[in-house]
């Protein structure tokens, strides 16, 4: 496999694994109705009449007449107390609905919406989610090798899990940077996002002129050297909302435009990026979105005992215990059942080569579940954070290997990066901070490096 094919698939795979945690809660109503009656009765008393008249001269023995006998007074009846009505029963708050195990993906992924409509490659990486998981800052080793990652974060002093909500990269070519369009809604200022710009490029040996048209500021970094080429020609474009974008010059005038039209045109994905949030919300308690499209172009080479589908959809879970689902839906019922065959016989078959194959089966395959509807595959995964840590560790190092970082300049990165919070006090700072003369202050960031040039020096084609 070619060095740039392995790099391809190396960020592939460091995506797919990237994975805010899920609370549940229950309600519980136990009404208590208590009734306390007091019942008082009225006591009669009989009085004797020789008690009330006085004595009286003796009288002759009057005949004895029998005298009924004088019925005891009856009682007085008490009327019985109603029985006390019981309270109606409060009405029991709704109980949720049950999730099915696959209702992180119930809603399919919008992604590829929020870039422009050349690229193949889509992913939208949810910071605000993922920022308090206890293996956060493994997910940011997978992306530090990568050269815009470099530039704004080691160079411009960013925070990727802190002082962003929402991250958005697509690319019609993985195997060329300069394609990459990325995508931001961040938490600062936008006077600190321009000067974060301006020290990145300013580590880079690069300069940057802004320009404001209709409340929209842009600037293209160009070397400080004008006898060196401007190898990367891109534009940083921030928009309203706090939104910022990384992006081509040719599309420029559909994110300068004051209207977009409501065919699905290559201007598009500049409206559809001020929801942002709501094409995030498709999916609540997905930390990370993943869209593959047109895999069979891309891919013809491909030799395997099945057709690819076309597009392939992932979510992961942002959870301390997070779910991964991976779909595709392919192009007939029998390409999908190939596919089933080829995961349940030929995988397992290649995992069982070796014992240290067989540990990897262990962790990525034996969790993940297959499913088929028709044309189309799903799979399903469960892992525990201790599993994630693992993977996402697994591929960092891996990552950085294929993409030429040894593990000690992985580990100066990462140094870094908790160097620059430090002095922003954890925050309570702005990257501005990091502008200070300070001795700590981090050095140039690396030059960025030369990418794989199309064979054509062409720019991509605008759908």
């Amino acid at each position: 496999m070619r060095d740039r094919s392995r790099k391809t698939y190396a960020f592939v795979a460091a995506t797919l694994l990237h994975v805010s945690p899920l609370v549940a809660g229950m309600i519980a109503f136990d009404p208590k109705i208590e009734i306390d009656l007091d019942l008082e009765f009225t006591e009669v008393e009989l009085i004797d009449p020789d008690q009330i008249q006085g004595a009286s001269p003796p009288q002759p023995e009057p005949t004895a007449v029998e005298t009924p006998p004088v019925a005891p007074p009856q009682p007085i009846a008490t009327p019985e107390p109603a029985p006390a009505k019981p309270e109606p029963p409060k009405p029991e708050p709704p109980k949720p609905e049950p999730v099915d195990q696959h209702d992180l993906g119930k809603q399919n992924s919008k992604v590829d919406q929020l870039g422009p409509t050349n690229s193949t490659f889509f992913v939208m990486l949810v910071p605000k989610k993922i920022r308090k998981l206890s293996f956060a800052d493994k997910a940011l080793d997978i992306m530090a090798p990568l050269p815009d990652f470099q530039y704004l974060i080691a160079g411009g002093g960013f925070d990727a899990l802190r002082d962003f909500d929402h991250i958005v990269l697509a690319s019609p070519d993985l195997r060329d940077w300069r394609q990459t369009f990325l995508a931001v809604d961040y938490r600062v200022s936008r006077d600190e996002v321009q000067r974060a710009i301006e020290r990145a490029a300013a580590a880079n040996e690069e300069t940057i002129a802004w320009v404001e048209e209709n409340g929209i500021i842009r600037g293209n970094p160009r070397p400080i050297d004008e006898s060196e080429p401007d190898i990367d020609g891109r534009w940083f474009v921030l928009l309203e909302d706090k939104i910022a974008v990384y992006v081509r010059e040719e599309f420029l005038p559909n994110i300068l435009a004051n209207e977009v039209g409501e065919d699905k045109t290559a201007g598009n994905y500049v409206a559809n990026l001020t929801n942002l949030r709501k094409f995030a919300a498709r999916q609540p308690t997905a930390g990370l979105q993943v869209v593959l499209k047109d895999l069979r172009r891309a891919l013809k080479k491909a030799k395997l005992p099945f057709e690819l589908p076309d597009s392939i959809e992932m979510s992961a879970e942002a959870a301390e215990d997070p779910e991964l689902l991976i779909r595709g839906e392919f192009s007939s019922v029998v390409e999908a059942k190939a596919f089933e065959k080829w995961w349940k016989i030929d995988v397992p078959t290649f995992f069982d080569k070796s014992f240290q194959l067989k540990i990897a089966k262990g962790m990525f395959y034996d969790p993940v579940e297959i499913e088929r509807d028709g044309k189309e595959i799903r799979l399903w995964a469960k892992f525990d954070h201790k599993q994630a840590t693992l993977i996402l560790t697994f591929i960092a190092d891996n990552n950085a290997k294929f993409l030429k970082k040894s593990p000690e300049e992985l580990a100066e990165l990462r140094q870094r990066r908790k160097d620059n919070w430090l002095r922003r006090k954890g925050g309570k700072l702005p990257p501005s901070a990091l502008d200070a003369d300070d001795p700590a202050k981090p050095s140039k960031a690396e030059p960025t490096p030369e990418p794989s040039a199309n064979p054509s020096g062409t720019a991509p084609t605008v759908q």
